[in-house]
């Protein structure tokens, strides 16, 4: 019997920022930020290219040749 291991390692990026927005009903905040990325865009750029990469705990795997069965490991 043959069986494949897979292995799905996984890096993130994680950065912040605050803005402030003027005072609006929360419903409503979502477009106001989508309309105006201007505000965030550049500060959340410049804190990615000084950021390191983190690594996930990642996936593993294992399937059973030519059977559709398989699951982590």
């Amino acid at each position: 019997m043959k069986v494949t291991i897979t292995t799905k390692q996984i890096y993130h990026k994680v950065v912040d920022t605050t803005v402030d927005i003027p005072d609006m009903e929360e419903s409503n905040v979502s477009d106001y930020l989508l309309e105006n990325e201007n505000i965030y865009t550049k500060k959340i750029y410049n804190k990615l290219k000084q950021t390191v990469y983190t690594e996930d705990q990642g996936e593993w795997r294992y399937d059973i040749a030519d059977k559709n069965y398989g699951g982590h490991l």
